[in-house]
């Protein structure tokens, strides 16, 4: 057996004790959980803490060195179903979204959303495309190419963030991420998924595309979508609730300067808004 399938292994294993402790509704104690499995609590503590990063299992008290109460997760159930259908790079990729097909739609929605922008671009119709695919439609007039090849950029940034489990950095990538979810949902409709996917599967999982706004902690960028005009953005950026909640500046000339936290990359604006 090999190193992936002994971790994939003793995944499975740690998970189906957890959902077995969450239905009896008793705490989970590691070093018993160690003697059952064979595992040392060093292995048994570093296990759990690892499935819980990947969004896995969830814990609602105690601690991983005394007992606790652990509860497996919509994708901590999926995974335990089906390990094989769910590679490393989908359970490590965005664990805010609670479900394993959505982040699967949501990673290859991703690769979509910039082959087909950088295509566009490159059969020069990056700006009409920009235009009538991803920008909201108060804005498209202002569109030009400057902005186009920055929107692109911000695509590309996004993807790499989001695979390092980082936040968007600007409004512009959080632009992106609505077009990702777009894609992400198109995908899961007419995507050729290997898996044949229930109704209701498909319905849970493009619910759940929409947890990638917890990784930003807000859905600010989606009233940019029901403005009628450019300047409704300065307006709406000085209301008293928007400056009570701490709503960036969304007026387009600001698109594309960081948030404050945020980590620079170079196709950001130096300026300050």
């Amino acid at each position: 057996m090999s190193e992936i399938e002994q971790q994939q292994n003793r995944w499975v294993r740690v998970l189906g004790v957890v959902g077995v402790s969450e239905a009896a509704d008793e705490g989970l104690d590691p070093v018993e959980l160690g003697r059952e499995l064979d595992l040392s609590v060093d292995r048994v503590l570093a296990t759990l803490e690892h499935l819980g990063d990947m969004g896995l299992i969830g814990e609602t008290g105690g601690s991983l060195a005394e007992e606790a109460s652990h509860f497996l997760t919509e994708a901590g159930s999926q995974y335990l179903r089906s390990p094989e259908a769910f590679d490393q790079t989908i359970l490590e990729f965005l664990p805010s979204v609670r479900n394993l097909h959505g982040r699967k739609a949501l990673m290859l929605g991703g690769e979509i959303m910039v082959d087909e922008f950088r295509a566009q671009i490159l059969e020069g119709n990056g700006l009409d495309w920009a235009r009538e695919e991803i920008v909201p439609q108060a804005f498209r007039a202002i569109v030009d190419d400057r902005m186009t090849i920055q929107l692109y950029s911000a695509a590309v940034a996004l993807m790499v963030r989001l695979e390092n489990n980082e936040p968007a950095s600007c409004v512009g990538e959080e632009l992106m991420a609505v077009h990702l979810i777009d894609r992400a949902a198109m995908w899961l409709d007419f995507g050729g998924y290997e898996v044949q996917l229930t109704e209701d599967e498909t319905r849970k999982a493009k619910e759940s595309l929409r947890n990638i706004f917890d990784l930003f902690q807000d859905d600010d960028v989606l009233d940019l979508f029901d403005m009628t005009d450019p300047s409704d953005a300065a307006v709406h950026g000085h209301s008293p609730v928007a400056l009570e909640l701490g709503v960036v500046d969304q007026r387009p000339q600001n698109w594309f300067v960081p948030f404050g936290n945020a980590k620079k990359t170079g196709y950001l604006d130096d300026r300050q808004p």
